[in-house]
Formats: structure tokens, sequence, C-alpha cells
């Protein structure tokens, strides 16, 4: 059990709104979906391991607040629908969504399946996707909303971790799709990149109650004018992550090969580093 104690002073921060939460029976999920209760949000604790998902339920109802369990796979496009519909049915209303769920394993590109990168991308893509496309009809007919996409680091590049970087990164572009196409509804689109210790990461990651309050932010009124954006978090430590950063325009002298040669090599700045682990070191 992590420390929401940070939190309690918000107990009203999300009073009246129904979240929620993906891949919530342990770790990040759980402690996203503990701290919305906290704050006063009704919460859906969504996870395949039901089991678990209510054991998550029965601890936020033990502290007085509201909160009930779903075993539905986010994977599949009629039973994220089926979640929307449950969590309309329950509490009348859907104010924010944390797309959380995922799966992780560690393989380079020769020695990659097919089998389990279909899986990774069923759950960490296309389930935030499923999730997103069920809760915004009733987002837009109530004309509010908050979707906030679990991206990672992984992001830029970590060797070995291909498949799901690439899910990570294509939540980013999905943020900023999304916000762009949903900013006349009332509903804003942001993403979350933290680093704290689950059963995919190492131990010396950080609290994961440390993550959770970033989340209940995002959902909040606090950020009623933040949409489109990433926010990584660290302990207590946050950064903005800047997705319009464009190198400047370089113009060819000669329109074949030997110009774009010509032209790139004079570029300033030139080619620029990549991966995770090589940004951090600058």
């Amino acid at each position: 059990m992590h420390s929401l104690s940070n939190v309690e002073a918000d107990s009203a921060l999300l009073a009246g709104k129904a979240v929620i939460v993906t891949g919530a029976a342990r770790g990040l999920g759980e402690a996203f979906a503990r701290c919305a209760a906290a704050c006063g949000a009704r919460v859906v604790v969504n996870d395949i391991d039901l089991v678990e998902a209510e054991g998550v339920a029965v601890g936020i109802r033990a502290k007085g607040r509201a909160a009930i369990a779903s075993g539905l796979s986010v994977a599949d496009a009629d039973q994220a629908r089926a979640l929307a519909t449950l969590c309309m049915e329950r509490f009348g209303s859907i104010d924010g969504l944390i797309n959380n769920a995922g799966v992780f394993y560690k393989r380079e590109i020769w020695e990659e399946s097919a089998v389990d990168a279909r899986r990774l991308i069923e759950v960490n893509l296309l389930g935030a996707i499923h999730c997103a496309a069920a809760v915004v009809p009733h987002m837009r007919a109530a004309g509010r909303g908050s979707i906030v996409n679990l991206s990672s680091v992984a992001a830029f590049g970590l060797a070995g971790r291909g498949v799901y970087s690439a899910t990570k990164s294509a939540l980013l572009s999905l943020t900023y799709t999304w916000a762009l196409e949903l900013q006349g509804a009332g509903i804003r689109v942001n993403a979350l990149s933290p680093r704290a210790s689950t059963r995919l990461t190492p131990p010396s990651l950080g609290d994961v109650g440390d993550v959770a309050p970033v989340a209940a932010f995002l959902l909040s009124d606090l950020a009623a004018q933040i949409t489109g954006q990433c926010i990584r978090t660290a302990d207590l430590e946050l950064a903005w992550t800047l997705p319009a950063r464009l190198g400047a325009v370089i113009s060819r002298s000669s329109p074949g090969v030997r110009g774009v040669a010509e032209a790139l090599k004079s570029a300033k700045p030139g080619p620029q580093p990549f991966g995770w682990l090589t940004l951090q070191k600058d």
C-alpha cells in the first residue's frame, strides 16, 4: 500500500466527477484509482484481474468513497463500450478516463514475437483508443471531460522495448490529435509520463503515490486550461514534454541526392542524439 496522505487536503477536488481507471488492480492504476477517490471522485476500477480490482474497490469503499470494480478487457472494443455503459449506469456520467492498462516485455527486434507484439499493441494502444472512443460521446453530450493517456520516456527509445516504446509514442501522438479534435467540445486530453516502481519497472524508480496526484490534477478543474500536453514526473519532480520543437528549415542547392547530402551536412545543429538513456545524459 502506498501513502496518499498528500492528497487528503484535496478531498473535494474531484467531487461530483465519475472516473474510469483502466489497469487499476495494482501499481500505478491502483494509485490513480485510490487518489481519485480520495479527491472525491466516484471510480470505476477496471482490470482483467477482477479479484484484485474488487479488492481495490472494497478498500476505497471502506474509506467512505464510491467505487465499483470491472473485469472488462479494454483490448476488445465491445467490452470498452460496456465499460463506459457501466460507468454511466452506476454513476450517471463519465467525467474522466485514465488510460493506464498496459502490458510489457523486453525483446530485441531480431527476437520479436508477432503474437506478443500483437497482444501488447491490443492492450496498450488499441485499448486506449477503444476506451476513448467509448467515453467521448458521453463527454461530448455533457460538454466536459478529461482523458489522461499513460505514456513513457520509452517513447524516445529504449533498447529491447521496441513495441512497448512504439505504443507509448503513439499515445503521445493520439494525445495531441484528440486534444485538437475535442478542444471545442469541452474535453481535455493530456498525457502523463511517469517514472515509478511497478511490476513492469525496477524497484528504485520512486513511489507511485507521488505520481497519482499528477493524474488527479489533470482530471480536475485546476487543469481546466491544460490540453494537448504531456507531463513527465518522477518522485516530486515535474517537467513538460515539448512536442513542437522542430529543427530549422534547410534549403537544398540542387534537387538531386547530393543536394540532400550537402544540405544536411551544413545544417546546424546536425543529427540529434536519440534514445532516452542518451538524452538523459545531455
